[in-house]
């Protein structure tokens, strides 16, 4: 973030959001040698490591009551119990100017706990064309987990952030004009695991369906999906050489049939649902 943006990012804070003292800790002091090159019209500017707390807050409380400040302070913000400004603080604005804010910020999302999971996912963030259709799905409450299911909606190119659109796109790859192509390699399977994603996508599959696994896959998530629905739908007991492949019992098993029933029905899906499904009907000789 250079001069230029923090410019624009003070004013909108100042003007538009109409306040009148603004905290900035710049722990790293990243940012400390283009102080001298801000545009601070109508502001002032006051360090932390020069000001005394007692005398700043005369200064902001009493001796002037309308005045705009920027308190910089070259340093990380301080526990709230070792904080001797933090009833000033409490109701003032407190500016980032790292990575993980901008991209806040550029979100829209609202909770600034969220930068340490942005910083954690920042590779993600190095593409704009990624940016731009995550934004899309955003609102501003997002938590960890939506952010993690809006990111796998972005890399497997799923119109919505529904985990079974996720899915069917990501079974698609897998399919080419020659066929299902279990051996082949994906690249949308490539990103998951690229930016880190791979332990929440597998970690939403054990919650939607029960598939555990100590190395999973998607072949045999596969497999084990179209028993699974076999054996809800058979009126009589699964042969014993399939028995293995069912997923555990529980609410698991019936979103199983409802993902499948959604996939053999979804037009522009259900063509690629039918290759696979018969590859391996072939495959277990079903």
């Amino acid at each position: 973030m250079d001069a230029k943006q923090i410019n624009i990012a003070l004013n909108e804070i100042y003007q538009q959001d109409n306040q009148r003292i603004v905290f900035w800790y710049d722990g790293e002091r990243e940012f400390e040698e283009i102080l001298g090159s801000l545009e601070l019209d109508g502001l002032t500017l006051l360090r932390l490591d020069e000001v005394g707390s007692l005398n700043l807050k005369i200064q902001l409380e009493l001796e002037d009551t309308k005045g705009k400040y920027l308190i910089y302070a070259p340093f990380a913000e301080p526990a709230p119990e070792d904080n001797w400004l933090l009833d000033i603080k409490l109701y003032s604005h407190t500016f980032f100017a790292d990575r993980a804010s901008i991209i806040l910020n550029e979100l829209g999302l609202s909770s600034q706990a969220l930068r340490p999971y942005l910083t954690r996912r920042k590779s993600f963030f190095r593409s704009q064309d990624r940016m731009g259709r995550l934004k899309k799905l955003i609102t501003p409450d997002d938590k960890e987990e939506d952010l993690d299911l809006k990111m796998l909606a972005v890399l497997t190119r799923s119109e919505h952030p529904s985990f079974f659109s996720i899915l069917m796109n990501l079974f698609d790859a897998y399919c080419t004009d020659s066929g299902f192509e279990p051996d082949t390699s994906s690249k949308m399977l490539q990103e998951i695991n690229k930016f880190d994603l791979a332990t929440s996508f597998w970690q939403l599959v054990r919650n939607r369906f029960g598939y555990e696994s100590d190395s999973p896959k998607i072949t045999d998530l596969l497999i084990r999906l179209l028993v699974t629905d076999l054996a809800n739908t058979l009126h009589a007991d699964i042969p014993s050489g399939l028995s293995h492949f069912v997923l555990p019992e529980g609410f698991s098993r019936q979103n199983v049939s409802v993902f499948l029933s959604q996939w053999r029905t979804t037009i522009g899906q259900f063509q690629n649902y039918n290759m696979i499904s018969r590859y391996y009907g072939k495959q277990l000789k079903i």
